[in-house]
């Protein structure tokens, strides 16, 4: 069994312990700022904007991290404020990796020699609170997403391995869009590739 729904009770045959799989999800995925936390929960958040089935479990190997009408799209995430950075008063830099990638052939179980960014679409996450007695990435209102179609940066950035928000606005002005315009800001796009 691969997906859990959370209150199955860890056991050993038929002998059932006092923790189940949802205590687990809130002891290790519980601090969402972090960045690998953070990158999923972004996934998440872009799933549900798009209307997309969110019931199975997330697939981590795929070569790109969302399909939305057989429309390939990667997702990036950064924050002003990290997990590890709490107690610090500097905020970090946004950065995103737009490294091209092997693409992974399941049929075939390998991955490419080529590397290439395998997408059609990036979108571009930012947790954007400042204040660290504010963090709630709960909060949709936190969240900023620019999409950015891989084209573009394939055009302006083809052999760059990390971007920052700054030097993306600067150069393709892709627009902030909030969470509940995030659909239709993508429906947009997708006519345009």
């Amino acid at each position: 069994m691969t997906g859990f729904k959370g209150d199955e009770f860890f056991h050993s045959k038929d002998t059932y312990l006092d923790f189940n799989i949802s205590d687990f999800w809130r002891w290790a995925f519980g601090n969402l700022l972090d960045n690998t936390k953070r990158g999923a929960l972004a996934e998440y958040l872009i799933q549900r904007a798009l209307g997309l089935d969110t019931s199975e479990t997330q697939e981590d190997w795929s070569s790109y991290d969302i399909l939305y009408n057989d429309i390939p799209i990667e997702v990036k995430s950064a924050a002003y404020i990290q997990a590890w950075n709490l107690g610090n008063s500097k905020l970090s830099d946004i950065l995103f990796s737009i490294r091209p990638a092997s693409f992974y052939d399941e049929t075939t179980n390998t991955y490419s020699s080529l590397k290439s960014r395998n997408s059609k679409i990036y979108i571009f996450s930012v947790y954007e609170e400042v204040e660290k007695s504010r963090v709630d990435v709960s909060d949709l209102s936190k969240w900023g997403f620019y999409i950015v179609p891989t084209v573009e940066l394939d055009r302006h950035f083809p052999n760059q391995k990390t971007i920052s928000l700054k030097s993306l606005m600067a150069t393709i002005k892709t627009a902030r869009q909030d969470w509940f315009n995030l659909k239709s800001a993508v429906d947009k796009v997708i006519p345009t590739l």
